[in-house]
């Protein structure tokens, strides 16, 4: 298959929530922040010159948000994804700040432990949970048409483990993992972009930001 008959894929991480300026552990209705939302309409500007087919954005309110910023200024409907959500925290540590003693508590046992399957704190998602969804995404996709090009809302963390998958397949290990959390940031609104051909995926561009100046 020539380079250019791939199917191209856009991924961005939604704007600035209200929680992410604030350093808090999010739920799934955190809304953007008035940064956020300038955000989402600079990148929105930038997909007037992409030709994108289809939208599928997290469900998520934040990354809802963005990806219909997108859609109205490049006229196409989002269709909400919820393998696209971000990981789940426990829900005992949402709205609190990471600088919190529980939440930095509970965390660093989520870290510890994050290398057995059997174990879980309360009702978070795990390691293997993220990995299941994420393998679950990419073949959702791969199922797509070759020369279709395709734009995701997503979050930082699910993005990650999404390359992650991209690179390794379903051999991604917890410890893998965590070394790739703390090398790949993700900048809000960052456009991270890969290539699929029958197989294989391409990284191309990594959460560039050159649209935010």
């Amino acid at each position: 298959m020539a380079y250019n008959e791939n199917m191209r894929v856009y991924i961005i991480r939604h704007g600035e929530s209200e929680a992410n300026a604030k350093g808090v552990y999010q739920h799934r209705d955190v809304q953007l922040s008035e940064t956020g939302i300038k955000q989402a309409h600079t990148v929105a500007q930038r997909f007037l010159h992409i030709p994108i087919d289809s939208i599928y954005s997290s469900s998520f309110e934040r990354a809802k948000k963005t990806a219909c910023i997108i859609g109205d200024t490049i006229h196409k409907p989002v269709e909400l994804l919820p393998l696209l959500t971000e990981i789940k925290r426990p829900t005992v540590i949402e709205g609190k700040k990471q600088s919190e003693p529980e939440a930095r508590i509970i965390m660093r046992l989520i870290k510890r432990m994050w290398h057995d399957p059997q174990w879980r704190h309360s009702d978070e998602e795990t390691f293997f949970d993220l990995r299941t969804r994420a393998i679950k995404l990419l073949r959702h996709i791969e199922q797509f048409k070759n020369t279709e090009q395709v734009l995701l809302v997503s979050h930082g963390t699910f993005i990650r483990m999404l390359v992650c998958v991209m690179i390794y397949g379903e051999s991604v290990s917890p410890g893998k993992f965590k070394k790739y959390l703390r090398f790949l940031q993700t900048t809000n609104t960052g456009i991270t972009v890969c290539d699929y051909a029958p197989h294989h995926w391409r990284l191309l561009t990594w959460t560039s930001e050159a649209h935010l100046g």
